[in-house]
């Protein structure tokens, strides 16, 4: 997990210890009848974050805030996708089941570095054992972070020295994502506790993240659940049918708009014998169209195009999935790359 969780770029216009704390006080109403998914079943099912309705009688989606469980390996390890309410990031964690019905997440491939940084803001030495420990990491893979940041130092101006510092012992720092899971006493509704680890006064604590303590519900809707890494590479165009630079999107647009978008960055531009291409248009984070397949311009590139019209006023964001399948093989996911615009 990053200091700061977000993505750089247009992106920006649309922005979002020990114990954890309670659950809402409130309690949801009945909603579905009584629900299949419990603890040991949790693989393949997506939650969606539930929030009073305007009358506070009902409950709505908040999609901004979502996580999708999956086993991963040999040993089918129960893993998680969560976004932690992120725009485009998403994180993936390890759960393990404790001694009561509630399950702890611990976000993957925590920073050896950070923490090494971490522990030296708060006025001691990093070793390979103790961020092993703090991390869960071998201690080989230890000590290569540790190494990083002992080059990093020898070079390092005394000012920018406190700077880092003061970063990495800030309660604001966040280390690693930590997610508590568990059921609610009925319906479908599951109790979803969002924290990061951070170091302050030499001591790993658990601070919460925005989310915070909150009900998500059992979900069937087909959501993103991919990390969007490219914000440059999917553009939105002035008129359909053109081109730009990556980075170069329209990003104003009129309500009822056809606004027309394009992959546009480097990668998978001329089509290959024997392969065909897909993709996956996505618009706050539902489907616009899945599977579409994927021509080639008068130019003779690969058309990595769609078209959506935006009937109300607002901020969205659209993902594009890129597909590409050969020789009779499963088509494999190339890219994800995502673009924010402003509705009027």
């Amino acid at each position: 997990m990053t200091t700061v969780r977000w993505i750089a770029g247009s992106l920006v216009l649309l922005a979002g210890c020990g114990t954890p704390p309670p659950p809402p006080a409130e309690t949801p109403a009945e909603k579905t009848p009584a629900c299949e998914v419990t603890m040991d079943n949790l693989a393949g099912h997506a939650f969606i974050r539930q929030t009073k309705s305007a009358d506070n009688k009902s409950w709505d989606d908040d999609i901004m805030a979502r996580a999708y469980f999956f086993t991963e390996g040999e040993g089918g390890a129960l893993k998680v996708k969560y976004n932690t309410r992120s725009l485009a990031d998403m994180y993936t964690y390890t759960c393990q089941k404790g001694t009561e019905e509630k399950l702890t997440c611990l976000e993957d491939g925590p920073s050896a570095a950070d923490f090494c940084r971490s522990v030296i803001a708060n006025g001691a030495e990093c070793s390979a054992p103790q961020i092993a420990q703090l991390t869960g990491l071998s201690e080989a893979e230890a000590q290569k972070g540790i190494d990083e940041v002992k080059k990093e130092l020898k070079t390092l101006p005394k000012d920018e020295f406190e700077d880092m510092k003061k970063v990495f012992s800030s309660p604001n720092n966040q280390l690693r994502g930590v997610l508590y899971v568990k059921p609610h006493k009925s319906d479908c509704m599951f109790t979803f506790v969002d924290n990061y680890q951070t170091m302050t006064f030499g001591q790993l604590r658990e601070m919460q993240n925005f989310v915070g303590s909150a009900y998500f519900e059992v979900s069937d809707k087909k959501l993103v659940f991919e990390h969007c890494k490219d914000d440059k590479g999917l553009v939105a165009l002035k008129a359909p049918g053109g081109w730009a630079k990556p980075g170069e999107t329209t990003i104003e647009w009129r309500t009822g708009d056809r606004v027309p978008f394009r992959f546009v960055g480097p990668g998978e531009q001329r089509p290959q014998s024997n392969c065909t291409y897909t993709l996956d248009a996505w618009v706050q984070y539902e489907p616009a169209g899945l599977g579409q397949a994927v021509g080639t311009d008068s130019s003779g590139r690969l058309d990595w195009s769609f078209s959506h019209q935006f009937p109300t006023a607002g901020r969205s964001i659209v993902h594009m999935y890129r597909y590409k399948a050969c020789g009779g093989e499963p088509a494999k996911l190339l890219d994800v790359s995502c673009q924010g615009v402003r509705v009027d």
